[in-house]
């Protein structure tokens, strides 16, 4: 049998995998985005796609084939056709997990910036944001536990930053740390930089991306207002709408409709994971929710450096300062366009610019 036999038959073996992958892979993305079955060169987010339907197609695809696809990959391979011949080249045996999701490396030794998911638990809201940064340093996301076959949630902050300063100080020894905590990110980025700095580990920037510990911790004043503000919205809301909405609205108000009263509080909604989520998000997404609700932020000491979008949201305050100053007293509050999405992908590179002078300070300064 000739070389050129064999190597003729691997190619073919694996182009009629690949065809076989992507025939499932446009059925698969049709039925999760709900879109006629797409083109092999059509992109994932041109057809809708986000961040929770990626989750659930790489989801379906570790069951399918096996193979636990890296969360970068979407963005690396957004067309259907490119997606199915990485999946074709991935490993059969599903690859071992980690929380840590590669974003810009550098040189080694050089220090890592480090992106902390919000409460769904995945980062891919922040890739894009994480590679626009300019630095010398690497850059990583964190995603939670329980994403992944076999993972449990973690339901305390203080779990998350001991799990994730275990994975930061094995990864990357006696290196300079720097924080960027997105909403209930904001949290975990508190904790572990008490446990870096214990383990004598150098902390340079912390950022809170719009991030709020629960209602419950917020000073009288702020509570009010954000109650007040959703009240004037939800009025607006209303009188744009038809009466058939305004009377879908009052039965859900009373606890008459089908999701009971639970829906309408402001933590559930906060919180709450989006239609269509797989039961490990959902699982991620309550794992949070029970975080957030037991967790009490204590005085901090090092510098913290606050990103506020220009527009709030109806479900946040306005005045980070007065929520945070009593136990941050070193806080420096920043505009940045956009609001608490949009910030992130809209206006991205905006954040980014502000994120790396942000960083470069504390290399010139440390604290």
């Amino acid at each position: 049998m000739s070389v050129m036999f064999v190597v003729d038959h691997v190619a073919r073996v694996a182009g009629e995998q690949t065809d076989t992958i992507l025939r499932w892979l446009c059925d698969e993305v049709s039925s999760i985005l709900r879109v006629p079955v797409p083109r092999s060169d059509d992109d994932f987010f041109d057809l809708g796609g986000d961040s929770m339907s990626a989750l659930a197609l790489f989801g379906a695809v570790e069951e399918r084939f096996g193979c636990a696809m890296a969360l970068t990959t979407i963005y690396d391979a957004p067309r259907i056709a490119a997606l199915a011949t990485r999946i074709a080249n991935a490993s059969t045996m599903p690859s071992a997990s980690s929380c840590i999701v590669p974003i810009k490396a550098a040189q080694p030794g050089s220090g890592v910036v480090v992106l902390i998911h919000g409460v769904g638990g995945h980062v891919f809201d922040l890739l894009s944001l994480g590679s626009l940064i300019e630095t010398h340093h690497s850059v990583i996301a964190l995603r939670a536990y329980g994403l992944e076959r076999a993972e449990t949630p973690l339901d305390r902050v203080e779990s998350m930053a001991d799990a994730y300063a275990s994975l930061i100080l094995a990864k990357f020894p006696n290196q300079i740390v720097h924080l960027i905590g997105y909403s209930f990110g904001g949290m975990v980025a508190l904790e572990l930089t008490r446990r870096l700095l214990a383990a004598d580990t150098p902390v340079g920037s912390v950022v809170l991306l719009d991030s709020y510990p629960h209602p419950q911790r917020w000073p009288r004043r702020q509570a009010l207002d954000v109650r007040l503000r959703r009240i004037r919205h939800q009025i607006g809301v209303l009188r744009s709408s038809d009466w058939p909405a305004r009377l879908a609205y009052c039965r859900t108000r009373l606890g008459l409709g089908a999701s009971g009263p639970e829906s309408t509080s402001s933590r559930r909604q906060w919180l709450a994971a989006p239609d269509g989520a797989t039961p490990d998000i959902r699982a991620v997404f309550d794992a949070a929710s029970v975080a957030i609700d037991h967790y009490q932020p204590t005085a901090f000491n090092h510098p913290v450096t606050f990103m506020r979008p220009e527009i709030a949201s109806v479900f946040l305050p306005t005045h980070p300062r007065a929520v945070w100053q009593r136990l941050i007293p070193r806080l420096d509050v920043q505009m940045v366009p956009g609001d608490h999405v949009t910030m992130l992908d809209d206006h991205a590179a905006d954040l980014a610019v502000l994120l790396s002078r942000t960083i470069g300070r504390a290399n010139q300064h440390p604290a």
